[in-house]
């Protein structure tokens, strides 16, 4: 009885079940990896076109509506508004004139670190 247990638990690994069972692994393996990587780059694809249509509404919103808010209060809170308007808590705005003066910013960038608002204005310079 012992015997016959012992040669149960024997694996040949030259049979046929132990090389098929490891490539069928194999092949799963290498199937669910292919279809994790695929949908990895499938979902940045989409994080990524979504953050840029994004950005480009608000490009195209912002002078649109400072325009029309400028026309019922003075130019500084025209453009004001129109940036409350558009920000959200996950979106930081700021308009700076040619001169360099930061004319409007967003309510949540008034809320930011100091040192945060620097490397965000760096990064206009690059």
């Amino acid at each position: 009885m012992i015997a016959r247990i012992r040669n149960i638990w024997r694996i040949d690994p030259f049979s046929l079940r132990v090389r098929l069972t490891v490539g069928i692994v194999a092949v799963s393996a290498l199937g669910l990896s292919s279809v994790a990587i695929w949908t990895t780059w499938q979902m940045q694809q989409i994080l990524i076109g979504s953050h840029k249509r994004h950005v480009e509404d608000i490009a195209r919103r912002l002078p649109r509506d400072a325009e029309i808010y400028s026309e019922m209060f003075p130019v500084a809170t025209g453009i004001q508004k129109a940036i409350d308007n558009l920000a959200n808590s996950q979106t930081f705005l700021w308009v700076i004139s040619p001169d360099g003066i930061n004319r409007a910013k967003s309510v949540n960038l008034n809320a930011m670190d100091n040192n945060a608002i620097a490397l965000l204005s760096t990064l206009l310079k690059v």
